[in-house]
């Protein structure tokens, strides 16, 4: 009895570990070839294909997360900090934008000089598989994924910053 139970541990571990496996290689996948397109909080419009020459840092964030909104400001800074709008273009997507007022509460709390992308419904975030956030992808000059990091930590934002450096210094 014992084996059969270890066994069927064992089994279930590997069906999770494919299947989160799955999961990832989808995302880099479908995100590599994915265009998309969300409008921002100034009634501007985005588009992934027409960023090709750019380095491309997107934050998926709510209004409710605390840790989003250090990212944000973080990366607002180092955008400040590392002006190259020919090669880099950052913007945070809000999942939770159906209270607009909040979301521009929360850009002049925070002095947030990024672009704020509206996502509706969540609806980016759930084609590209995320579950959680903050998350931060970022995509090269040929709008390829290039990075995905969860989450905010000064480990993940050493990360996050070694990757713009990497893809904007060639």
């Amino acid at each position: 009895m014992i084996k059969k139970t270890g066994l069927i541990t064992l089994l279930v571990f590997w069906l999770l570990l494919i299947i989160s496996g799955c999961e990832k290689i989808k995302l880099a996948r479908d995100a590599q070839s994915f265009d998309f397109r969300l409008e921002g909080l100034d009634h501007q419009r985005f588009y992934l294909n027409k960023q090709k020459g750019k380095t491309v840092v997107l934050v998926f964030w709510a209004s409710w997360c605390h840790s989003c909104k250090e990212l944000l400001v973080h990366l607002g800074e180092y955008l400040e900090n590392h002006r190259r709008e020919d090669f880099l273009y950052i913007g945070a997507v809000c999942i939770d934008p159906e209270n607009k007022d909040l979301v521009l509460n929360i850009q002049k709390n925070f002095n947030l000089t990024l672009p704020i992308l509206l996502d509706s419904e969540a609806k980016l975030h759930t084609q590209l598989g995320l579950n959680s956030v903050p998350i931060t992808l970022i995509f090269n000059s040929k709008g390829e994924l290039s990075s995905k990091e969860e989450g905010f930590t000064e480990l993940i934002w050493t990360r996050i910053k070694k990757t713009i450096s990497r893809l904007t210094s060639g």
